[in-house]
């Protein structure tokens, strides 16, 4: 089925250039205010073009474009189209592929004020002369393409979208699906009282009201004295089946009592019902199905409903998608965002100077880590973690639960709380041996991503994984000083020269001990500013109960305690000058 692929906006609003790629459920992401609201506008204008005021201009002296790339128009769908359209827009189709872009030339209500253009495929898309007027019909063809789009705004009117039966109202669609049905399956009795009316109100019918009948003759003589020889009869033409249901509406009725206005509702009660009703869609199918692609806009559609009703919606909207609507939404929810669809999610961000752009990568790419690095996509987009990592700015991964226990409270601490300004989220790995894997997804998606690990990831993972050259001075100088240390400490060593397991130490215990030496401690600081610089904080101490001062939970416990109580944390945290670099680190890499 042919599909909106790309879109491109210019000069809308908060956007000042993006280009998006698509999908048939595309969710977009990001804080209040970063632009998501304003590319669903954008969408729905070049679906539904109308007027737009200076609000809508960036900047009020250039012209508004929005292009957008459509896909997979095949000849059962082109068939579908006027003979005289499929003429003007043959050309430039090309692989079933045709690009439109629409322009407001300058803040108007008028149409004229209004282009549509189409690309000419055998030039290249940067070239200024790639776009051309778009010949008569075509306007017509593209409303063809894409008949319907439905937009439901976060404050939008509710009762509105549920009470009138329009092409862009919920209801609309409901109805739409049904009137043939209707029609066809109470045919007898809708001709029976359909022509009953035409006997009543027909100007030809022989048994037409009275009333109108005694118009007429009253109208004759007031006529005759200004016109002789003509007669007017009033003629009022039966309803079809499409003029009854245009006044559909809905109304509700709780328990025994009367059934009354959609409008006496509260705010949630009407906007659970308004997504109970997007849900219902999936149910219904126009009977005549011409291919034609349906869209569907909707910003927070989480806003007022509890979790399970949001898990509901979810699966409507990708079952939705999954037929003949293009999905589209805004969400400040990870609910109705499954980790199946984290490589169609488009992380939304908004700045100072470029205004709102995305974050991402190729679609592709995404898929290809998550799947590769299964176990590390589970962690990452579990409910809790999702939350955080789909609305930061930076994330921090962490080996665990000491890790998350203690770091998010000592960075707002030490930072002055600036945790809210740089929206870091902090991600516990279940272990360091994940955290590269982890990385590489986060990567992907464009995400800026920070990992805090303990001394012996340093010497266990980063020359396999590539993070440290395996010939590094400092790393040969910390194996060498490892081995003549290790005998006198009763350390065991491996083949490679690390600290490894034996009766006496854990493998994390023995760096932790070996750490205490002086000697070893000048090449840790070199290997700790080589790792910074790639995205890794190292402790230099070992770990971050050594680095902290924690020996047990409760000492944890009084640790954050004395934290809180005080703002001279340096003298709460043993190694503080350490713990203020990582957080200086974490701020300004």
């Amino acid at each position: 089925m042919h599909t909106l692929r790309e879109v491109r906006i210019q000069n809308y609003k908060s956007i000042i250039d993006l280009t998006l790629p698509l999908t048939n459920y595309t969710p977009l992401v990001g804080q209040n205010n970063a632009g998501k609201s304003n590319i669903l506008e954008a969408i729905k204008w070049f679906l539904q073009p109308s007027g737009l005021d200076i609000e809508a201009f960036n900047d009020p002296d250039e012209k508004i474009y929005v292009t957008g790339k459509i896909e997979g128009i095949n000849e059962e769908l082109f068939d579908e189209l006027k003979e005289k359209h499929q003429k003007q827009i043959d050309k430039y189709i090309v692989d079933g592929e045709v690009t439109f872009r629409r322009i407001q030339l300058k803040p108007s209500g008028r149409k004229g004020d209004r282009k549509l253009e189409v690309r000419d495929p055998e030039k290249n898309e940067d070239d200024p002369e790639a776009f051309r007027d778009a010949p008569t019909g075509l306007p017509e063809a593209l409303d063809k393409l894409f008949p319907d789009c439905i937009f439901i705004e976060a404050m939008d009117d509710a009762p509105k979208d549920i009470t009138k039966n329009q092409r862009s109202t919920t209801i609309g669609q409901l109805i739409s699906s049904l009137s043939n049905s209707i029609e066809k399956n109470n045919k007898e009795i809708l001709e029976d009282s359909l022509g009953k009316l035409e006997e009543i109100f027909s100007a030809e019918s022989e048994n037409r009201a009275e009333q109108l009948n005694d118009f007429d003759e009253k109208a004759k003589e007031v006529i005759e004295d200004f016109f002789p020889g003509i007669q007017l009869k009033l003629h009022i033409p039966p309803p079809s089946i499409d003029d009854i249901l245009k006044n559909g509406t809905v109304q509700v009725q709780e328990g025994e009592e009367e059934l009354r206005d959609f409008e006496s509702l509260g705010h949630g009660a009407q906007r659970s019902i308004q997504m109970a009703l997007i849900r219902l869609l999936r149910e219904f199918k126009t009977e005549e199905d011409t291919g034609v692609r349906k869209f569907l806009l909707i910003e927070e559609p989480e806003l007022y409903l509890h979790p399970s009703a949001i898990y509901n919606l979810r699966n409507a909207l990708r079952e939705l998608a999954g037929s003949k609507f293009q999905v589209f939404f805004a969400t400040h929810s990870p609910i109705v965002i499954s980790r199946d669809d984290i490589s169609n999610t488009i992380l939304i961000r908004k700045h100072s100077s470029k205004g709102t752009y995305k974050l991402g990568s190729m679609r592709e790419l995404v898929d290809k880590e998550i799947t590769e690095n299964d176990k590390q996509a589970e962690v990452l987009f579990n409910l809790t973690n999702s939350s955080k990592i789909l609305f930061s700015g930076t994330v921090l991964l962490m080996e665990g639960k000491a890790e998350k226990n203690i770091i998010p409270d000592v960075f707002e601490k030490v930072s002055g709380d600036l945790r809210k300004e740089k929206q870091i989220a902090f991600i516990p790995m279940n272990g360091g041996g994940g955290i590269p894997k982890a990385k590489k997804i986060l990567k992907a998606m464009d995400l800026k991503t920070l990992s805090l690990v303990d001394l012996d990831f340093c010497f266990r993972e980063v020359i396999k994984k590539g993070i440290i050259d395996e010939d590094d001075e400092d790393i040969a100088k910390c194996t060498e000083i490892i081995k003549e240390l290790s005998e006198e400490k009763g350390i065991a060593i491996d083949s490679n020269g690390f600290p490894t397991k034996n009766d006496h130490f854990e493998a994390s215990e023995a760096y932790v001990e070996l750490a205490k030496e002086e000697n070893l401690q000048l090449h840790l600081k070199k290997i700790q500013e080589k790792l910074a610089a790639q995205g890794y904080w190292m402790w230099r101490k070992g770990d971050i109960e050594e680095t902290f001062g924690i020996e047990t939970k409760g000492h944890y416990q009084q640790l954050m305690k004395d934290l809180n109580k005080t703002d001279d944390w340096r003298s709460v945290l043993k190694e503080a000058e350490e713990i203020e670099d990582f957080v200086n680190w974490i701020i300004e890499y």
